[in-house]
C-alpha cells in the first residue's frame, strides 16, 4: 500500500506523462491528498538530522528520541518519517 506522499508522487508523474483522458480513467472520482509544503520540508530536515545523529554514533532509538524532542513530535511520528532510513540501516534478520 502506498503512503499519501508516494501516491501524490505517483499522481504527479502520471499527470506529467499522460493526456487528459488517461488521467480521468486513472483518477476520476478519486480524492487526492496534497501534502503540506511545511510538513514535507520538516520531514526532509528531520531525515537529515536523523542521518547526522546516526553518523555521530547514536542508536536509531536515541536518534529518534532526539528528533522527536527537536521537532516536537511523538516518537511514533518520527518512526513513521524515518521508517525507510531505519530499514536501510538495520541488518536483515533473514
Amino acid at each position: 500500500m502506498l503512503s499519501n506522499n508516494e501516491y501524490f508522487e505517483y499522481f504527479i508523474d502520471f499527470v506529467k506523462n499522460n493526456d487528459k483522458r488517461e488521467i480521468l480513467k486513472e483518477f476520476g472520482g478519486a480524492n487526492i491528498y496534497i501534502p503540506s509544503y511545511k510538513t514535507l520540508l520538516r520531514d526532509e530536515e528531520l531525515k537529515e538530522d536523523f542521518k547526522t545523529l546516526i553518523k555521530q554514533g547514536l542508536t536509531t532509538k536515541n536518534a529518534s528520541l532526539e528528533c522527536a524532542k527537536k521537532y516536537d513530535l511523538s516518537l511514533n511520528a518520527v518512526y513513521l518519517i524515518t521508517k525507510e532510513l531505519r530499514e536501510n540501516l538495520e541488518p536483515s534478520l533473514f
